[in-house]
Order: C-alpha cells, then sequence, then structure tokens
C-alpha cells in the first residue's frame, strides 16, 4: 500500500513539474492583456469570456465529478488573474 501511495505521490510531483510553468505563463500572459486592457480602458472583469472558459472547461471534461472539480479551479483561477489583473493596471 505504501508503495503504491508513493508511487501515486511522485505522479502528482512529475504532474506539478509540468503545471506550474504553464501556470506562470498563464499569468505573465495575463499581466500583458492587462496592459492591453488598460491601454483601451477596458474593465479587468469580462463576465462573457468568464462564461465562455467556463463552458469550454465543462466541454472539455466528460466526467461530471471531475468536471465540477475543474471548474472550481477554474473560478480560483480566473480570480486569482483577475486580482493580478489589477495589480498590473495599479503599477502601470
Amino acid at each position: 500500500m505504501e508503495d503504491s501511495l508513493e508511487t501515486a505521490r511522485q505522479e502528482i510531483q512529475s504532474i506539478d513539474a509540468q503545471l506550474i510553468p504553464l501556470l506562470v505563463k498563464r499569468l505573465t500572459t495575463a499581466q500583458q492583456i492587462a496592459q492591453i486592457k488598460q491601454h483601451h480602458g477596458w474593465p479587468v472583469f469580462d463576465p462573457k469570456r468568464e462564461q465562455a472558459v467556463l463552458r469550454q472547461v465543462q466541454t472539455t471534461v466528460p466526467d461530471s465529478r471531475e468536471q465540477r472539480a475543474v471548474v472550481e479551479i477554474y473560478r480560483k483561477l480566473m480570480q486569482t488573474t483577475k486580482q493580478l489583473e489589477q495589480q498590473t493596471m495599479e503599477d502601470d
């Protein structure tokens, strides 16, 4: 049992090693988006865009339990991204 747990944890670590650079890239891109929004006077929050992203996530993840979890992760990710965009706009 311990071996299978350790193997599963190593798999999570491997996934995290791939996921973290992608998250950093996503946040860096969000800062670029914030600069574009600021330049045009557009607000940070775009409810239509957020709903489109969540719909895409729902169609991408077929299993309902995993779908709910991934949608929640994306909601939190978008909230954090909006905060970063706001900070980027305030710093410029």
